[in-house]
């Protein structure tokens, strides 16, 4: 090796590509060489006969107050996850007023009356849960997920959250701003690529615009 200035050359011995043969793994100090070329490579493994997936079954039942629970139970990981759907997402939006609806749910996951981002952050971390909330454009929800120990705690932050919102001037300063720089950044190829899709329908408008 020779060092010129700040580079370092590294002179390498080339092997004779004609007479070396490929090897298909790295070797091991103790392994046998595997080559590419063996006859055994020439025709690859029969497929085994697929096998049955089980996969959980559905409970569909309503609250007294009416509301429908899909309860899908998998017992393998102590883990809950929850989320509550509402129906109606960006496709309500106003025209001049794109995007409302997920800053609305973005600000909603924020907090509590009680709580600010960082506040609700914290005792979610001491929990090892999370929560969130967000719009598509069908539904507006929001989600948690925790551990079975932890469950009820987190429960009693999800319902803090969920009918006692902080909706901080702060936050929607915070929230719109970031919204539209990355809406700067995306504005051309997204619009293009759900015109093409939906044309000019409501199914076209962006989900992420702030008005």
């Amino acid at each position: 090796n020779r060092v010129i200035g700040a580079l370092a050359l590294t002179m390498l011995a080339i092997p004779d590509l004609a007479t070396a043969k490929p090897l298909a793994v790295p070797l091991a100090s103790d392994a046998t060489p595997v080559f590419v070329d063996e006859p055994y490579r020439a025709q690859a493994p029969v497929a085994g006969k697929p096998k049955a997936t089980p996969s959980p079954r559905p409970q569909v039942f309503n609250l007294k107050n009416g509301i429908e629970v899909v309860l899908v139970e998998r017992h393998g990981l102590p883990t809950v996850s929850m989320e509550l759907q509402l129906v109606g997402g960006s496709r309500l939006d106003p025209l001049d007023r794109r995007g409302r609806a997920g800053v609305c749910a973005q600000l909603w996951g924020d907090g509590s009356d009680k709580r600010d981002k960082l506040q609700l952050a914290e005792a979610l971390g001491d929990l090892g849960s999370t929560l969130g909330a967000s719009a598509s454009t069908e539904h507006t929800s929001i989600e948690l997920a925790t551990l079975t120990r932890n469950l009820s705690a987190t429960l009693d932050i999800f319902a803090e959250v969920l009918l006692h919102p902080g909706l901080r001037a702060d936050e929607l300063a915070r929230i719109t701003g970031r919204r539209r720089a990355a809406l700067l950044a995306a504005k051309a190829t997204r619009v293009k690529w759900r015109h093409a899709c939906w044309g000019r329908s409501l199914m076209a408008l962006p989900t992420r615009a702030v008005g």
